[in-house]
């Protein structure tokens, strides 16, 4: 996604945990002739969310798209065996430490002729989905990460409501699902400019 939004000449700024993989990750965009930076980013950690905010503030002010792409899956276990522990620590990445960033960059987003904000998400966080005991993902009813991902979904749509961002679901195709041995049910992942 960052490659694509690169080519449509947005100037990318990939977060990352890993300060030497973003780093090399930064350099084949520009290998390619592609504008774009590796910062510091742990969404479970506020210190680097606000260093990015500050980065962003600094570096023009305005964000054209915030593309909230982390997530685990710590545990795949059903409700009766969740690891509170575990679970814990899935919603830290996978709910507070999208919130966070997402509030974080709101103004920065709101600065832009038209901020958009799109989450990385599963198709395993859809509450209808997980409703069809006999559909394909009726088997998959991880407490940890199904839920995890349906309260970014609720945050999402709140968020949109309270900021009058733009906001879009996106859903990649990541290849065949591991446990299913069936393609993932998702769309292709492309952005569009407005």
């Amino acid at each position: 996604m960052a490659r694509q939004l690169a080519k449509m000449n947005f100037y990318v700024v990939l977060g990352c945990r890993d300060e030497e993989r973003g780093q090399a990750a930064g350099e084949r965009l520009r290998r390619e002739q592609l504008d774009g930076a590796a910062i510091p980013l742990d969404i479970t950690d506020e210190r680097t969310i606000a260093s990015a905010s500050d980065w962003v503030r600094e570096n023009g002010g305005a964000l054209d798209v915030l593309i909230n792409n982390a997530g685990v899956n710590l545990q795949r276990a059903p409700a009766s065996q969740t690891d509170m522990s575990l679970l814990r620590a899935t919603y830290e990445t996978n709910f507070f430490g999208v919130v966070a960033l997402t509030k974080a960059m709101l103004p920065a987003l709101l600065k832009a002729p038209a901020g958009r904000i799109v989450n990385v998400s599963s198709t395993l966080g859809s509450l209808t989905l997980q409703s069809d005991a006999r559909g394909e993902f009726g088997g998959m009813k991880w407490l940890t990460y199904c839920s995890s991902k349906a309260a970014v979904v609720g945050q999402f749509e709140l968020t949109h409501y309270q900021s009058g961002t733009q906001c879009g679901y996106r859903l990649l195709r990541l290849g065949t699902h591991p446990h299913s041995g069936k393609d993932q049910f998702r769309t292709q992942g492309t952005v569009q400019q407005t």
